[in-house]
């Protein structure tokens, strides 16, 4: 049962990081147009363009919503599928103990102390399950930022360049409608 539930682990996990880097990324366009908006404000309000900027960010954040809703989804799924192939293992070491009861070659008293020792390795495992989603969310969390501190500066000046200093003169515009 521990294979089968690392594999299934690893398969949600993979869909979560996908869902989770979705939904930091939502987050990153949300934020950048809040800041973009702000800068702005005036220029929005000026050219009444309130009601557009309004909808614009309902519309981000209901595909954050979105996003956040899958990653919970996901979140439970993993909780789900452990809980599930634990049960099942149980049921079936039960099934496959009590037989071995019938038949005489175990006692009940081995069947509920082997079942006893089946929960206590479980709780662990449903402990990694829930550190594995930990994982995951660090994970994206981690490249997210890589991400950010990857991206160049704006252009600097030349070392060489030569500082403008105590400029004069006017700027006129000609032929402009």
């Amino acid at each position: 049962t521990i294979p089968v539930l690392f594999i299934a682990l690893a398969r949600l996990n993979q869909k979560l990081r996908a869902s989770i880097s979705r939904q930091r990324k939502q987050e990153g366009r949300i934020a950048s147009r809040m800041n973009e908006v702000l800068g702005a404000i005036a220029m929005v309000q000026a050219f009444g363009r309130r009601e557009f900027e309004q909808d614009r960010f309902e519309l981000e954040a209901a595909r954050n919503l979105a996003e956040g809703i899958t990653s919970a989804r996901t979140t439970a799924a993993v909780t789900r599928v452990i809980e599930v192939i634990c049960a099942l293992s149980t049921a079936v070491t039960l099934l496959f103990g009590s037989w071995q009861a019938f038949k005489g070659y175990m006692t009940p008293g081995d069947l509920l102390i082997f079942v006893s020792y089946l929960k206590s390795i479980y709780k662990p495992i449903r402990d990694l399950g829930k550190s594995s989603v930990r994982v995951s969310r660090a994970y994206v969390s981690a490249g997210r930022i890589e991400e950010v501190l990857a991206i160049e500066e704006e252009p600097r000046d030349a070392p060489n360049a030569i500082a403008a200093t105590n400029l004069a003169g006017d700027i006129v515009f000609r032929n402009v409608s």
